[in-house]
């Protein structure tokens, strides 16, 4: 009796059971259910090795470089960086830009790779309420040279600024994502350093005027 209680305990066991076969969740997925997975978890950026792993294949394989084709093909993606290879999924909503705003999606892109980067120049001053100028580009702060990005209708234009990290910037919590903005001062001080790229002085003017009775002369 002991023994047929020992050994239908170890049958019952998880490793023996046939309840230990991987769960649905662990099984390969179908790429579009790939894609919903992953904006399931509020993202709308990932790496043909995590969409690999979804669809249950290597991330370099041709499979998974033809799904990604295809999809790209239908609008539901758009490549957002060559280097590292990275892709957007395309809410529905947003099926006219070709890309989800760049505020849902650039900490993802760019919080290993330049963890001190921020919305920037133009791009900032409209954050915090200067909308002089209906930029058709988003102005991006980097440590080093980086490419155009133009994932759909979007443009991103990177700068550069060697002593980054010493920028006061703000982590603006709210909405999709976190990013990360440049004070009103540091915006002010940057949007002087390049007012070539900007207009000229008589547009940094209308900026400082916009934000002058805002500056905490403490800290910007």
């Amino acid at each position: 009796m002991g023994y047929f209680c020992i050994t239908f305990m170890q049958a019952m066991s998880p490793e023996n059971s046939s309840n230990s076969r991987p769960t649905r969740a662990e099984e390969p997925l179908r790429p579009r259910a790939a894609l919903r997975a992953i904006q399931s978890q509020a993202r709308y950026l990932f790496a043909p090795e995590e969409f690999g792993r979804l669809v249950g294949r290597d991330g370099d394989s041709m499979m998974v470089k033809k799904a990604l084709h295809r999809l790209t093909l239908q609008g539901l993606i758009t490549l957002a960086s060559r280097r590292p290879t990275s892709y957007l999924i395309v809410p529905a909503e947003q099926m006219h830009y070709g890309a989800p705003p760049i505020t849902w999606w650039i900490d993802d892109c760019l919080k290993r790779i330049e963890p001190h980067y921020y919305i920037a120049l133009l791009s900032a001053a409209r954050y915090w309420g200067s909308a002089h100028y209906a930029i058709q580009e988003a102005q991006v702060m980097v440590s080093r040279p980086r490419t155009t990005a133009t994932p759909g209708k979007l443009k991103v234009t990177f700068f550069t600024k060697r002593k980054i990290s010493g920028t006061p910037v703000v982590v603006v919590g709210s909405g999709v994502a976190p990013w990360r903005v440049s004070t009103r001062a540091a915006t002010l001080l940057d949007l002087i350093r390049h007012q070539d790229d900007v207009g000229g002085i008589e547009a940094i003017a209308r900026v400082a005027k916009d934000f002058s009775s805002q500056l905490d002369r403490r800290c910007g």
